[in-house]
C-alpha cells in the first residue's frame, strides 16, 4: 500500500519446547489455514508457526480453470483463480487469492518466509493489527521498517502473535494489495466467559475478507485517473475471492446462463455462529452489510470486544474488522441473502456497487433462481446501524438508531488500562485532515494530506539514519515537523517526511479534524504498532476549524469518554468532523499512521511516529526476533547498495510520487 515499491512474504510453523512435536510438512507450510498445525484449540500452549509463501503474478480465468464456470468443478482446480469471471493479471501467494490464512493462538511465534517470484516488482507485507511489540522490523513498510524485497530474493518475517483479534496481512507497496496480495490473520485465545458465552461456534469458514476488485490492475485504472484529475468510480467486490461479475453462455445449453460462484456461508439451526469480517479497498467505498430477515449481534472490532449490540446492519471502512454473532432462526430452511452495498466512490451517483453471498441452513444448496430480487437499492437495510459513515452529509432518514464508535462500551476487565489512557496526556498531536486542490502543481489534486503536507516516503537513507545516526553523502533525509515543513514547499504545496517524535512511555492524544467541505468522504485512519482508544468523536458546525477544536480541547471543553472506550487500530475520521484518540507509547519503533484508502495514502495522507530515540529503536536488531530482518542495512553500518535501492524502486506507481520527485529538494 505504501510508496512505489512492492513486497512479499513466506510462512511456516514449527513447535517450540513447550509444545508437542510434529513432522513439518512443506504442504502445510504452504497451504496455511486449517491444514496448518498451528490451527488448534487455544489452551495456553505456544507454538512456533512457520509458513512458506511464494509471491507470483497470475492470470485469473487462465487455462488452469479449463471450462469454468460451464463445468463448475473446473473452478476448483488447483491453480484456478476465478476473479469473478474476469480475465486480468493479479498477484497471488502460493497460487491463491486471497492468500493463505494465518490461524494461530495468542503468544505463538510466527515466522513467514517470503520468496518474491514477481519479475519486476519489489514488495513488502504488513501484518495489519499485529503490534510487532518486539519486532518492529517485521512491520512491512518499505524503507521505514525494512528494505524492499526485490525479485528473486527471500525475506523472513518473525513476530509474536498478539494481540488477539481479527486481522489482515496485505502488501504495503503501491496498489499490490488491490491486485490480490492479501489474506486473513486470526489470532485466537482462551476467550473470557463474557465473550465466549455469546456464541456456539467460531469457525474459519465464517471468516469473510472483502476486497474491491477492478476488471484490470488497479494501478492501470487509478494512476491515469489521479494524474488527469478524473473521477474515481468503483467496480465490484470479491468475498473470499469469489464473485460473479460476468455471465457466460454455452451453445450446448441455449438459454442458460453461467457465472462463477458466489461465497456460501453454511449455518445450523439452533446455533449462534460467530462471523469475522475484514474489509479493504483501494478507493473510498465504505460498506453496509446485512442478512435478510436476521438481526446481527455485534461483539468486537479489530482487537477489542465490546458490550453486545443488536443491529439490523453495520458499516465498515477500509482496514476495519468487525465480529458479529448470527443467531439462527427457528424452523428456517433454505438460503438467505447476505447483502453488501457500498457508498462513496461506489454509491448510486457513481456505479451503484453491491455484492451478495448466500447464508444457507442445514445443508441447503444455493439456487439464485429461488432467491429474492437483488439491487443496489434493495441492499440498503434501514433500522439500527452500527458505525454509520458520512454522517455529516448522508441522508439517514428512516433509520431507527445510529450507533457510533463512541457509543460502544469495552468489555475489557483491566481497570489499569482505563487509568492509563484517562490521565493527562504528555503529548498532544493536532492533525488537520484535508483533501486540498492546488493550482500551482502539475496535478491539481485534490491532494489528501495531513496538516497540508504530502507525505514523502523515504528511501534507503532513513534505514541508514536508524543504523548510524547520520546520512551518507549524496543522500538527503527529508524528515520534517510542524516547524520545519515550510522548508519543503514550492508555493503552497509542501512535501516531506512529516514526523512526530514521541518519548517512550508517553500518553499520547491525537486530535484529528476533517475540514474537507467540498468532499463527502470520511478518512479511515490506521496506526501501526498500536491500538488506540476512541475517546471522542463529533461533527463540526459550519464555521469550526482545527484551531477552534484545539481551543476547546486545551480548555477541557471537548467532550470525551475516558472510561470503557473501545480500542481499535483503524477507524473512520468523520468528514466535516473530529475524532480524539489516545494510546500509551510503550512500543519503541518507527510507526506509520495513515489513511487506509490506498489511493489516499499514495497521494500522501500519512505521518511517521518515531517512538523512542534512535538508539532505543536500533536495539531491537540485537534480538532473536529481528536479527534476520536487520541484515544488509544494520551490520555493517553502511547505506544499502545502489543495486538494492534500484531493485526496491522498480515500480514508480503514481501521481503522488511523480510530484514528489518533481518537487524534490
Amino acid at each position: 500500500m505504501l510508496s512505489s515499491l512492492a513486497y512479499l512474504a513466506v510462512f511456516t510453523a514449527v513447535t517450540i519446547s513447550d509444545a508437542q512435536d510434529w513432522d513439518q510438512s512443506n504442504d502445510t507450510a504452504i497451504m496455511g489455514g486449517t491444514a496448518h498445525p498451528c490451527y488448534r484449540e487455544c489452551n495456553g500452549t505456544r507454538m512456533n508457526c512457520f509458513y512458506d509463501w511464494r509471491v507470483t503474478q497470475k492470470t485469473t480465468m487462465s487455462e488452469e480453470c479449463r471450462n469454468c464456470p460451464l463445468e463448475p468443478d473446473d473452478c476448483h482446480r488447483k491453480g484456478c483463480i476465478t476473479g469473478g469471471g474476469l480475465v486480468r493479471t493479479a498477484i497471488a501467494v502460493n497460487g491463491l487469492i486471497p492468500g493463505p490464512s494465518v490461524l494461530v493462538c495468542e503468544g505463538d511465534r510466527v515466522e513467514v518466509q517470503v520468496k518474491n517470484q514477481l519479475k519486476t516488482e519489489a514488495l513488502t507485507i504488513h501484518w495489519h493489527g499485529v503490534h510487532q511489540t518486539i519486532s518492529p522490523f517485521s512491520d512491512g513498510v518499505p524503507y521505514i521498517n525494512q528494505l524492499p524485497l526485490p525479485p528473486s530474493a527471500e525475506f523472513t518475517y518473525t513476530f509474536m502473535a498478539e494481540p488477539r483479534g481479527t486481522h489482515i496481512w496485505h502488501g504495503h507497496s503501491g496498489f499490490q494489495e488491490a491486485e490480490g496480495l492479501f489474506g486473513p490473520v486470526v489470532i485466537r485465545s482462551v476467550e473470557p466467559e463474557y465473550v465466549s458465552s455469546l456464541y456456539d461456534t467460531d469457525l474459519p469458514e465464517h471468516t469473510a475478507i472483502i476486497w474491491h476488485w477492478y476488471p484490470q490492475p488497479s494501478q492501470e485504472v487509478l494512476v491515469p485517473t489521479l494524474m488527469t484529475n478524473g473521477g474515481v468510480f468503483g467496480y465490484g467486490f470479491t468475498i473470499n475471492g469469489k464473485a460473479a461479475f460476468k455471465t457466460f453462455t454455452n451453445p450446448e445449453a441455449p438459454g442458460k446462463n453461467f457465472t462463477t460462484e458466489r461465497e456460501v456461508f453454511k449455518v445450523e439451526t439452533g446455533l449462534r455462529h460467530r462471523f469475522r469480517f475484514i474489509y479493504n479497498s483501494a478507493i473510498y467505498c465504505p460498506l453496509q452489510i446485512s442478512v435478510d430477515d436476521h438481526k446481527l449481534t455485534m461483539i468486537s472490532s479489530d482487537t477489542s470486544p465490546f458490550e453486545p449490540v443488536e443491529v439490523d446492519s453495520f458499516m465498515m471502512e477500509a482496514g476495519e474488522r468487525y465480529d458479529f454473532v448470527l443467531p439462527t432462526l427457528e424452523n428456517a430452511t433454505g438460503c438467505y441473502w447476505m447483502r453488501i452495498r457500498a457508498l462513496g466512490d461506489c454509491d448510486v451517483s457513481k456505479s451503484s456497487v453491491h455484492e451478495r453471498a448466500f447464508v444457507c441452513y442445514d445443508g441447503a444448496e444455493p439456487n439464485e433462481q429461488l432467491m429474492p430480487a437483488v439491487s443496489y437499492e434493495l441492499a440498503e437495510r434501514k433500522g439500527k446501524v452500527l458505525n454509520p459513515v458520512q454522517t455529516a452529509t448522508y441522508n439517514y432518514s428512516g433509520y431507527e438508531d445510529l450507533v457510533d464508535l463512541i457509543d460502544l462500551n469495552s468489555t475489557k476487565e483491566d481497570d489499569e488500562e482505563y487509568q492509563l489512557y484517562s490521565g493527562k496526556p504528555n503529548v498532544t498531536i493536532y492533525i488537520q485532515v484535508h483533501s486540498r486542490p492546488y493550482s500551482d502543481v502539475p496535478y491539481p489534486g485534490p491532494w489528501h494530506q495531513f496538516n497540508n503536507v504530502t507525505f514523502k516516503f523515504p528511501g534507503p537513507e532513513f534505514m541508514n539514519y536508524l543504523a548510524t545516526g547520520t546520512v551518507a553523502d549524496g543522500y538527503e533525509l527529508s524528515l520534517c515537523n510542524e516547524t520545519t515543513k515550510w522548508e519543503y514547499c514550492r508555493g503552497e504545496y509542501c512535501s516531506c517526511t512529516l514526523t512526530e517524535k514521541i518519548p517512550t512511555g508517553s500518553l499520547v492524544e491525537m486530535i484529528l479534524v476533517d475540514i474537507s467541505w467540498q468532499r463527502e468522504q470520511d478518512h479511515p485512519i490506521h496506526l501501526h504498532g498500536y491500538t488506540f482508544h476512541v475517546v471522542g468523536q463529533g461533527l463540526l458546525n459550519d464555521s469550526q476549524t482545527l484551531e477552534d477544536i484545539r481551543e476547546l480541547n486545551e480548555a477541557d471543553l471537548l467532550p470525551k469518554k475516558l472510561t470503557r472506550a473501545i480500542a481499535k487500530d483503524s477507524a473512520g475520521v468523520p468528514n466535516r468532523g473530529w475524532m480524539a484518540l489516545r494510546f500509551l507509547a510503550d512500543n519503541s519503533g518507527a510507526w506509520i499512521f495513515h489513511c487506509h484508502v490506498t489511493n489516499h495514502i499514495e497521494m500522501g495522507m500519512a505521518l511517521l511516529l518515531q517512538v523512542g530515540e534512535r538508539e532505543e529503536i536500533i536495539k531491537h536488531c540485537d534480538s532473536d526476533f529481528n536479527s534476520k530482518q536487520c541484515r544488509g542495512w544494520y551490520s555493517p553500518y553502511t547505506l544499502p547498495s545502489s543495486s538494492q535501492s534500484i531493485a526496491g524502486s522498480l515500480t514508480l506507481l503514481l501521481a503522488t510520487l511523480t510530484v514528489a520527485f518533481y518537487y524534490q529538494y
